[in-house]
């Protein structure tokens, strides 16, 4: 089973990680297009009572923690975030109106081999636990972009994870868990995980920060 985890505070991405991740989510995106924020504002969305897609912080809650150690054996994965995130365009003024759970890792790969380890740990762990296997893709003739990444599926959530590489040879793994996107009342209130680095900070979207 995967273990519940003790509520710790995530690390934020370096600047220098953080462009990697924007290059590789810009360039290569398969992995997670239809429960990337901001898509559309057709995102695909399913119906879920309010108590399902509550219950859908509690399962991240206790997975990306479990991923973050089943795959920090080989790289050094940060939590960057679990929060609710809107599914519609940012210029949106009903934002919280359609929405989805969404759980984010990464972490600096130095070579192909601990990169694939990493995936490997995150996967293995996965099925153990039931999960499904949705597709998986290797690249390793390639010098840039994604070299690596799979897909798995289990009860209406979503993990996507990856190895990528820029030109300057620098290598991430990224590790993300969506559920579908939902639609939601005008007065919703989107949410974040205490488990998000972020929580507290003030936002307008959510209420956390809120003196």
């Amino acid at each position: 089973m995967i273990p519940a985890t003790p509520k710790l505070r995530g690390h934020r991405l370096t600047v220098g990680l953080l462009a990697v991740l924007l290059t590789v989510m810009t360039t290569s995106c398969a992995a997670s297009t239809s429960n990337t924020p901001q898509d559309s504002e057709t995102a695909m969305t399913e119906t879920l009572s309010s108590d399902e897609f509550a219950a859908m912080q509690g399962r991240l809650e206790q997975l990306m923690p479990a991923l973050e150690t089943a795959g920090g054996r080989f790289v050094d994965l940060h939590l960057n975030q679990i929060r609710e995130v809107s599914c519609l365009r940012i210029e949106s003024e009903k934002e919280q109106t359609q929405t989805s759970w969404h759980g984010e890792l990464s972490g600096p790969a130095a070579d192909p081999e601990t990169a694939n380890a990493a995936l490997d740990a995150v996967r293995d762990l996965l099925l153990a636990e039931g999960w499904e296997l949705s597709w998986e893709k290797n690249e390793p003739q390639e010098e840039v972009g994604r070299l690596r990444e799979l897909s798995l599926h289990k009860d209406g959530l979503k993990v996507a994870a990856s190895y990528a590489r820029d030109r300057s040879g620098y290598g991430t793994v990224l590790v993300l868990s969506t559920t579908r996107c939902t639609e939601h009342p005008e007065d919703h209130q989107m949410l974040r995980s205490s488990l998000d680095p972020e929580y507290g900070v003030t936002h307008p979207n959510y209420t956390d920060g809120d003196d």
